[in-house]
């Protein structure tokens, strides 16, 4: 499956078999701010490439777990994160133009959640991320 935000600055091929994507909304105030909707599939990976990577900015919050990729002229593309030595990452299918996908109607709230235990989550629930 590929992908791209509007500006097509930041694509992505998705090698999902996936066609029914429950979408989580997190309730921090980024998320909330950016109406992020995103989605995976742990049984997938998937990679990016930049058009203009003078558009693409990285942006951590909280923790600093993860990376926030933006588009400047989009929004936050995906969201990625390293745990010990593999990368992982989950889409943004607002932002990406995924079709058809439902969303969850609870807003996740992971403010509790240890370091390990997040990156425990992101391991069993995130898809791989290819570079």
């Amino acid at each position: 499956m590929k992908l791209s935000c509007s500006c097509k600055n930041i694509q992505i091929e998705w090698d999902t078999q996936s066609r029914d994507f429950l979408a989580r909304s997190c309730s921090c105030s980024y998320c909330r701010e950016n109406g992020g909707e995103y989605v995976s599939d742990p049984k997938s990976s998937f990679s990016f490439k930049l058009t203009d990577p003078s558009s693409h900015m990285i942006a951590q919050h909280g923790h600093k777990t993860a990376d926030f990729h933006e588009c400047k002229n989009c929004g936050t593309a995906f969201v990625s994160c390293s745990v010990d030595g593999d990368s992982y990452g989950i889409i943004n299918a607002k932002v990406m133009g995924l079709k058809g996908y439902s969303i969850e109607p609870v807003l996740k709230n992971y403010s509790s959640e240890t370091v390990e235990e997040r990156l425990a989550r992101r391991m069993t629930n995130w898809c791989k991320l290819r570079q």
